[in-house]
């Protein structure tokens, strides 16, 4: 996952069927509220996407405002220093996935008795494992597990390709530097987990993410946004949340067995 997230984001919106930030209204309501933001969409995520500074392959960039008005690379938040030495183990001596013990239903009330709110608009990812976004007091919030993965691997045998092991996509600290363009910006935790936080503001619109990278083969991800999404006011100047709140609801085990 590379730290561009929010043009993709945007990209990927104007292209699809959903409303910004994936959250989508009730079955009954969709197909008129989708026709009628898709316009106001593509209006709005062309002059968004100009902003985003877009580099070669490879080294993409973000350019982001900062509080004394200049404007400078989006890095990380916070910005300790990692405070374990990385394992040096063997990929396939690391342990199986824990087990997921919550459904998609499940995720915005647990998340809401973590931090308390009033939660709706729930929508399921449509990713491998488990993912939801919902809004979070009128946020727009959301938190999805997804198993490390190499992706598709060619069998030398059969030449057909297969489903990788996620211990072949490597430890934590790998993991979480393989997707960012800055791997300084990756942490390593006393659990041996990895992680690294990022802030995007483009315009008015305000983005945080969280990524944590556990020694089981987990990538998890929580997002959290100053809106509902971009056609709506924008609720504050920054998301409700802080990287260290996110980054606590990531680590949390209310999700596991």
């Amino acid at each position: 996952m590379i730290d561009n997230e929010l043009q993709t984001l945007l990209r990927d919106h104007v292209a699809g069927t959903e409303i910004p930030f994936s959250l989508r209204p009730e079955e009954s309501v969709v197909r008129a509220r989708v026709a009628r933001l898709r316009k106001r969409r593509r209006r709005l995520a062309a002059g968004i996407v100009a902003a985003v500074a877009v580099a070669a392959v490879g080294a993409p960039t973000i350019v982001a405002r900062r509080a004394d008005g200049g404007r400078a690379p989006v890095g990380a938040e916070p910005t300790a220093p990692a405070t374990v030495t990385p394992s040096t183990s063997g990929k396939d001596d690391l342990p199986r996935h824990r087990a997921l013990a919550v459904t998609a239903e499940e995720v915005p009330a647990l998340f809401a008795s973590l931090y308390p709110g009033t939660v709706s608009e729930t929508s399921p990812l449509r990713i491998r494992a488990l993912g939801v976004e919902f809004l979070w007091n009128g946020f727009a919030t959301s938190v999805r597990w997804m198993p490390a993965s190499t992706g598709g691997l060619r069998n030398r045998e059969t030449g057909r390709m297969e489903r990788g092991r996620w211990q072949d996509a490597g430890p934590p600290l790998e993991r979480c530097q393989t997707g960012t363009t800055t791997p300084a910006r990756c942490h390593v935790d006393t659990t041996g987990a990895a992680w690294r936080t990022s802030l995007v503001r483009v315009d008015d619109t305000a983005l945080r993410f969280v990524d944590l990278y556990t020694l089981d083969g987990w990538d998890i991800r929580l997002t959290s946004a100053n809106r509902k999404d971009p056609t709506e006011p924008v609720l504050s100047s920054d998301p409700p949340f802080t990287a260290e709140q996110l980054l606590r609801a990531a680590r949390s085990e209310v999700w596991f067995r």
